[in-house]
């Protein structure tokens, strides 16, 4: 493996299976513990894939908060002021720059929704949950959803619908067809559930809408009222 690809792989985002972390910690033995903060206990460990020491944080039960969860409990703006809103929402940016940006291809996560953001006690974010995400530009990723295999727009790629009604890009909804714009448009619904502190959208299942407004067409309404 040349140096070139060894600095591609980590530039990737990767996951790896509990089984490799629990060999690269020797089943998380106590002389690896490194320390222990208020969201899970951090270990030494060694990844052979990446033959290279790292740090490996086993997550206590309660150790991330989710976004939903966390609006939720919020009842006014007393307790979520206007600079933790902006906090969670920066951080949301900061996540989709990463996956849009400084990857050496493209993410498109596909389903940005309050579900898969997670806040830690200092409600710094993590975005969870890439079982739908494809890479952009990658079309040996999308045999298993693609229904349009001659399109072949390196940003964009045709699909199978999949995600959360409410937070879907309409054009994706319509079409099929997503891009790193359609992340976008779950961010911009993100930013304005969290503007107004709200939840609850429609969700797609089976194709089907579950009949509940979504926060897009709440605030449409209410721009179209005036208010």
């Amino acid at each position: 493996m040349t140096d070139d690809l060894n600095l591609e792989l980590e530039r990737w985002p990767q996951k790896f299976p509990y089984s490799k972390l629990v060999t690269a910690t020797k089943n998380f033995k106590e002389d690896r513990r490194l320390g222990q903060g208020g969201f899970g206990v951090v270990y030494r460990g060694f990844l052979d894939d990446l033959r290279r020491d790292v740090a490996i944080k086993k997550h206590s039960a309660s150790s991330c908060q989710g976004m939903e969860e966390y609006l939720s409990e919020t009842k006014g703006p007393t307790t979520l002021s206007w600079a933790r809103r902006r906090k969670i929402v920066r951080g949301l940016a900061y996540a989709l720059r990463y996956l849009q940006e400084e990857c050496t291809h493209s993410v498109v996560h596909r389903d940005i929704k309050p579900h898969n953001v997670y806040l830690d006690k200092n409600l710094e974010v993590k975005l969870g949950d890439f079982g739908l995400s494809r890479l952009a530009d990658d079309r040996n990723e999308l045999d298993e959803d693609v229904y349009s295999p001659g399109y072949s727009v390196s940003d964009e790629f045709s699909t199978r619908v999949r995600g959360t009604l409410g937070y879907l890009d309409p054009e994706y909804f319509s079409n099929g067809r997503v891009s790193k714009e359609s992340d976008l448009y779950g961010f911009g619904i993100v930013a304005l559930q969290i503007a107004c502190v709200r939840g609850g959208s429609g969700v797609l299942n089976n194709g089907r809408h579950t009949g509940m407004r979504t926060t897009f067409q709440i605030v449409e309404e209410l721009w179209e009222a005036g208010a």
